[in-house]
């Protein structure tokens, strides 16, 4: 089994999910409540079937469904995954959700299209990369894309130069590593990582690649 994650996202969302469903004070700070803009601008990279790792609240993974895509979405917190099926339910949007963890999936993934990644590659120890790339390199059929999202950093420092949980911003050469050999990046671009509450945008790669 891989080594768990810095953060333990489902005790994080255990404490900011209420009983009725949705979000409490203090709510997840990346919580928009709606797809990532970045994700519907490059929409049109995307094809069927898809498998989106990290999935959070399920607003991405609801998104694509409405669009007409076949979506399965993983995430490593039941409680996540939980508040993910009820979105998902009350926006009437058919999703296959999952728990399981993005450097672990197993066989039970596998022949997807699209590979979407919004915000996980950033969340996880430089450590298990590797096994991210590999894991989703598995679950992919021959020429499948990737699309991933993540935070935008121009420096080289190992991942204790931002000290404590969460998510480190990745210089380009940090994220072209993590995918070698597994992943061929086609288009490497900036974006923006939107928050929620009128907050500003981050900085943010946008990388679409093939399957090695």
């Amino acid at each position: 089994m891989a080594q768990p994650t810095v953060l333990d996202f489902d005790a994080f969302y255990s404490d900011r999910l209420d009983r009725r469903g949705g979000p409490a004070a203090p709510d997840v700070p990346w919580d928009l409540r709606c797809p990532q803009p970045a994700l519907v601008r490059a929409g049109q990279a995307v094809r069927s079937p898809v498998l989106e790792v990290g999935c959070g609240l399920g607003d991405n993974a609801v998104h694509l469904a409405l669009a007409g895509h076949r979506v399965t979405a993983a995430d490593i917190s039941p409680a996540a995954v939980r508040e993910a099926r009820r979105r998902a339910g009350a926006a009437g949007a058919e999703v296959e959700f999952a728990v399981a963890d993005a450097t672990d999936l197993g066989p039970a993934f596998t022949g997807f299209a699209t590979v979407v990644d919004v915000a996980l590659l950033h969340s996880l120890p430089g450590g298990l990369h590797r096994a991210y790339a590999r894991c989703l390199h598995g679950a992919a059929r021959p020429g499948a894309r990737l699309l991933l999202l993540c935070l935008a950093g121009a420096g080289e420092g190992p991942d204790s130069a931002r000290p404590g949980a969460g998510p480190r911003p990745l210089s380009r050469e940090r994220v072209e590593a993590a995918l070698h050999g597994y992943w061929r990046v086609r288009r490497f671009r900036r974006e923006e990582l939107a928050a929620p509450g009128g907050a500003s945008a981050d900085p943010a790669w946008l990388v679409e690649a093939v399957r090695c």
